[in-house]
């Protein structure tokens, strides 16, 4: 079967001579181009409508879009594991447990811009990773090559954050930061965090103070650990007409990654991805249906198939293990000559029928099971039939003996 598919540690003041000094020194240069995110926690493509979200639908209609997985280093990302992944490119986590809401995270205003407590002591933990995660790549790589990154709002600021937890430029009101186009236009790259409820007049606001930028929306984590779904993902601008979006990461049409959206800024503004990145830059692929109503119902049953097949994985599994096990222990009776020729051709049948269920299961997914109302019996109804379609073909293939005697083999 296809399956498709935040709290800091508190570690007392930092020393912040270095830090504020690297936060008030001199301005940047002039960006070559300018980059602003929008990241919203569970933001989803079922929460945009022409109704609730008329500013980012119309957006939507105009940009490429995608679903996007927001994994990070946890099976379920809370907002705080999505903004660390987003500032590094790599899996990253805020190791907050199953509480999304723990956060001991402290952003402390320092002139214009601010410092992340604990951000340096959990960017070592992170970098012992497997990973090998660097937290701050995306604001090191800019100060690397002149620029700096700014961010509006307490979450964005774990995004926005160098490798020490600096900010270069930092507003904690983020709806009324983006009406602001000095500190708007102040770096080449601005993160904004907002909330499903804010998320629609903060893109007004953008239109409107960063007319000229790469405009990226995000649906930058869950809202708590309860289960994972895909989330929304759009790219405005001259690069990214109305199209599908996808990137050499996912190699599928419509599907990207949050460890996509740092090589992606970087790609917007023509600067080297560092080697710490596991994503890629996002892409444009098949054209999108002129009907926004259709493609944007498309991207919201992906989520809901890649939610039900992964759910579906236990129970499906186990079925289908058990069967195996009993087909197995009847093929121990089929050399017994106390069984009839008609006994040990059913129970052939029934080995074979048994071999063909993952094969069966994968073809299930031809036929949209997950839009069912009672879909995990309506995926094993499906399956059963691919079942019994293969098994008959294999029987009638059999009775010619070409097939019959290697494939009982494998059986």
């Amino acid at each position: 079967m296809r399956c498709c598919v935040a709290a800091l540690a508190a570690c007392g003041t930092i020393g912040l001579s270095g830090t504020v000094g690297a936060v008030g020194a001199a301005p940047p240069a002039a960006p070559v181009g300018r980059v602003v995110v929008i990241g919203v926690p569970g933001l989803r493509w079922d929460d945009v409508s022409a109704q609730a979200t008329p500013a980012l639908w119309a957006l939507a209609g105009q940009s490429a879009i995608g679903s996007l997985s927001v994994k990070a280093a946890d099976p379920v990302s809370c907002p705080l594991d999505g903004w660390l992944t987003l500032g590094a490119g790599n899996r990253a986590t805020a190791e907050l447990g199953h509480d999304c809401n723990s956060s001991a995270e402290t952003v402390v205003q320092a002139g214009d811009g601010a410092t992340v407590t604990g951000f340096a002591s959990l960017a070592r933990r992170n970098r012992s990773r497997t990973d090998a995660t660097r937290l701050g790549s995306l604001a090191d790589t800019l100060h690397s090559a002149g620029q700096c990154v700014s961010a509006a709002g307490s979450g964005s600021a774990a995004g926005g954050a160098n490798s020490a937890g600096a900010v270069a430029s930092y507003r904690a009101d983020a709806l009324q930061a983006a009406a602001d186009a000095t500190f708007v236009g102040r770096c080449a790259v601005t993160l904004f965090e907002a909330d499903v409820s804010t998320v629609d007049p903060m893109v007004t606001q953008l239109r409107a103070t960063a007319s000229d930028a790469v405009l990226l929306v995000v649906g930058i984590s869950e809202t708590d650990r309860s289960a994972a779904h895909l989330h929304v993902a759009v790219a405005h601008g001259a690069a990214f007409p109305p199209r599908a979006l996808t990137s050499a990461s996912t190699r599928r049409t419509d599907f990207v990654q949050l460890v996509d959206v740092a090589p992606t800024i970087l790609a917007s503004l023509h600067l080297a991805e560092p080697a710490s990145m596991i994503g890629q830059p996002w892409r444009l692929t098949g054209a999108l249906s002129r009907d926004e109503a259709k493609t944007v119902a498309h991207l919201h049953d992906l989520d809901r198939a890649a939610r039900r097949q992964s759910a579906a994985i236990v129970p499906f599994f186990v079925t289908e293990s058990v069967l195996m096990m009993i087909a197995c222990a009847l093929a121990l009776l089929i050399p017994t000559r106390r069984i009839k020729s008609r006994g040990r051709s059913l129970l052939r049948l029934g080995c074979a029928a048994a071999a063909l269920i993952p094969a069966s299961s994968f073809l299930a997914g031809i036929l949209p099971w997950w839009r069912s109302s009672s879909w995990l019996l309506t995926l094993f109804g499906v399956t059963a039939g691919w079942v019994v379609l293969t098994t008959a073909l294999w029987g009638s293939v059999a009775k010619l003996g070409a097939l019959a005697d290697p494939l009982m083999t494998t059986v």
